[in-house]
């Protein structure tokens, strides 16, 4: 009988992105983006079709079609507003916002539904 951690139990035990299905499978797990969104590095990353992308001197935003905010760049002053310091190479989606409708990349600002989103360190 062979025994089998399931990393698909625990968001901890995978780098699956938290749209994507984890699948288990023995020694390993597999990550599967839904349908209409495309995967990066095998279901670590999805995103749907971005409408908006907009960039500041080192970072960059955009907006995917379902209104998620995603940032990328430097982020040595926190404006990429994911809660830390670090350079990100590839879109991160900025946690705890409404659905996006505009964006300004040339500071650390978003703009949603009449309200300003500010960030910074």
């Amino acid at each position: 009988e062979t025994l089998d951690f399931d990393e698909c139990g625990s968001t901890d035990s995978n780098n699956c992105d938290s749209r994507a299905a984890c699948s288990n499978i023995v020694d390993s797990f597999t990550c599967k983006c839904p349908e209409g969104f495309s995967e990066v590095n095998a279901g670590e990353f999805c995103i749907a079709r971005p409408v908006f992308v907009t960039h500041g001197f080192v970072h960059s935003l955009l907006i995917d079609i379902h209104g998620q905010l995603f940032s990328f760049g430097g982020n040595e002053n926190g404006q990429l507003g994911v809660g830390d310091l670090t350079e990100r190479h590839a879109p991160t989606r900025v946690p705890g916002l409404p659905e996006a409708r505009d964006a300004c990349g040339g500071g650390r600002t978003q703009h949603e539904g009449g309200f300003l989103w500010c960030w910074l360190q």
